[in-house]
């Protein structure tokens, strides 16, 4: 089996750690600037609720010295168009788009971006999962990225991880190859946290499985760094993550699928039952 390399991105609004994550480097830092409807959406669900700033994007992008700066910008609304300008005057490379639902919402915010930064769709309800191969054949659309919380939310799923054994990633992934256009899901740490409820290599293994092309560096990547300036830390959680890939560009497909059991194990293991 043979797999592109995937790029890792960091999320965060510290310039000190955007310096790290470039000397060690990952590919990426990203800036969530995404505030409307999010606390209502992920109420009760544990999950961490950015309070970044256009201030906070020029700093990172001032200490983040490649192109790389992925930004998520708030669903479409009337205010999209002045959000744009302000989020690209402040440097960003890629910009994301969350909570689409139809494909005229995405061909809209492509329109406005007007070819000046790179494209990301964050896919993560039903109704645009289910249009997946009319949206790739979108002009202009450099890339797909599944949120896999989100995503769980509108399907009214069990788990957050269901999507990558249930058909869904493996569409997604297939469309998005077929049309040339990047393609990633979910996050990663390093594969020696054993304590998270899915182990970080199945994950890592489903990454090369699809080819995805990139994946966001989880909350418990950051945990485990000394602090923001911890530069040997962020090197060796990057280049373990990078190993075990590599690893698993070369195993046959009944590895694969073996670890794919397991994965599916895991998720049953920890998902709710009534």
């Amino acid at each position: 089996m043979s797999a592109a390399p995937f790029e890792l991105c960091l999320i965060t609004k510290d310039p000190e750690l955007a310096a790290v994550a470039w000397q060690a480097g990952a590919e990426r830092v990203f800036v969530d600037l995404e505030t409307m409807g999010k606390a209502e959406r992920q109420r009760g669900q544990g999950l961490f609720l950015s309070d970044a700033t256009l201030n906070d994007l020029s700093r990172v992008r001032a200490a983040f010295s490649r192109e790389g700066v992925l930004v998520r910008i708030n669903p479409l609304h009337a205010g999209t168009a002045a959000e744009l300008e302000a989020v690209l005057a402040c440097g960003a490379d890629i910009v994301m788009m969350p909570m689409a639902q139809r494909i005229e919402e995405v061909a809209a915010f492509i329109a406005l971006v007007q070819g000046r930064a790179l494209t990301s769709l964050l896919l993560e309800t039903k109704e645009l999962l289910g249009a997946a191969e009319q949206l790739v054949r979108l002009h202009g659309l450099d890339e797909v990225h599944v949120g896999l919380n989100d995503l769980r939310l509108s399907l009214g799923a069990g788990n957050l991880f269901s999507a990558i054994v249930d058909g869904h990633i493996a569409r997604v992934a297939a469309v998005c190859a077929e049309a040339g256009i990047r393609f990633g899901f979910g996050g990663v740490t390093r594969p020696t946290e054993h304590t998270l409820p899915i182990p970080p290599d199945c994950i890592i293994a489903e990454l090369v499985r699809y080819g995805a092309r990139m994946a966001l560096l989880g909350r418990s990547f950051k945990s485990g760094l000394a602090g923001p300036a911890d530069l040997d830390g962020f090197k060796a959680g990057i280049e373990a993550i990078r190993a075990r890939a590599r690893y698993w560009s070369d195993q046959p497909p009944e590895a694969m699928d073996a670890m794919r059991n397991r994965l599916r194990s895991a998720i049953a293991e920890w998902t709710p039952h009534s």
